[in-house]
């Protein structure tokens, strides 16, 4: 055979054994390299792992920290999966944050990680009690009884601030004479509700027999300015007045506590009554107020109340309440 026609024929079969060698590769990856001949879907492709959202500490957060500021000190970060799953149990979601705020810090929190349950506790009143702010002393922690009246309707939560009103009749003989002397001071003024606690509830309460349940009594959620919002469960128990007594917690300085202990002090002996009234103050008022005090001689002299004519002390009868 001819050079000039073997070439060509020699190019040519090379070029087919390429195609050919093409169309194997090609066939292969199509139908699976032959693997029963079974075309990949999309289903077969190992989708990429997508993060998952936690809470984390935006900054360094001390040990010992009462967690408040959620706006400053935490962020939603993201983990793999994989580090998810390991412990799931331990992150809190980005739809947890309420969870983290009020928490005790057990250890120093690295800012830019993720929270761990593990590294929270809930704090104990110790914890709750505010620092002291500069030049005052720190408060302590002071037990005051209330009812539905004295206790502004049960619709005082922790976190909010009260003022504190003591009134008070005392009783004295003039000439075998029997007559009492009511007043009314406001004694203490931004004392911080530390806690709400009421007793167990009776037999017929616990059963749910058409008892409306009472407001929540733990700490509630703070906006970014610390401010306790209102849960929609607390505005439905609007309307709803609850009986019986319970107890608030709240944070006074040892002076403060004298006086509520003198003023509300019921004697045997001389059968003084006091009784201790909250007073709520709004989200934010911080404002102190000079008060006069009230007494009768200030009510018919300072506030202009019409005087009776008679006597401007109570007459009663030994016994009277």
């Amino acid at each position: 055979m001819r050079p000039k026609v073997l070439i060509p024929l020699i190019i040519a079969v090379m070029l087919l054994i390429a195609a050919i060698i093409g169309a194997f590769f090609f066939l292969g990856g199509l139908f699976g390299g032959g693997s029963g001949n079974r075309i990949e879907t999309v289903a077969d492709v190992v989708p990429t792992p997508i993060p998952v959202t936690v809470i984390g500490a935006r900054v360094d957060i001390p040990v010992g920290t009462i967690i408040t500021d959620t706006a400053t000190l935490l962020e939603p970060q993201q983990i793999s999966q994989a580090e998810f799953n390991a412990q799931p149990n331990e992150f809190f979601t980005s739809e947890q944050v309420g969870d983290v705020r009020g928490k005790l810090t057990l250890m120093p929190l690295i800012g830019g990680q993720p929270i761990l349950r593990s590294q929270l506790s809930e704090p104990g009143l110790s914890q709750q009690i505010p620092a002291a702010k500069a030049g005052e002393v720190r408060r302590k922690a002071y037990p005051v009884q209330v009812d539905s009246l004295t206790g502004v309707a049960d619709q005082v939560r922790a976190g909010d601030v009260v003022d504190i009103i003591v009134s008070r009749v005392f009783f004295y003989t003039v000439d075998g004479r029997e007559f009492r002397y009511p007043t009314s001071k406001t004694l203490v003024q931004n004392a911080p509700v530390l806690r709400v606690l009421r007793p167990a509830p009776t037999s017929e309460e616990a059963g749910g027999a058409a008892t409306a349940p009472p407001p929540g009594d733990t700490a509630p959620t703070l906006d970014a300015q610390g401010r306790p919002i209102r849960a929609d469960s607390a505005a439905a128990a609007e309307g709803t007045l609850r009986e019986g007594r319970w107890v608030l917690i709240i944070a006074v300085t040892n002076q403060e506590a004298e006086l509520l202990e003198y003023a509300r002090g019921i004697s045997d002996v001389d059968r003084d009554i006091a009784r201790i009234t909250l007073v709520l103050r709004g989200a934010g008022d911080t404002e102190i107020e000079d008060t006069t005090g009230i007494s009768e001689d200030i009510l018919f002299d300072q506030y202009g109340v019409p005087f009776p004519g008679i006597n401007r002390l109570i007459i009663v009868t030994p016994g009277q309440p």
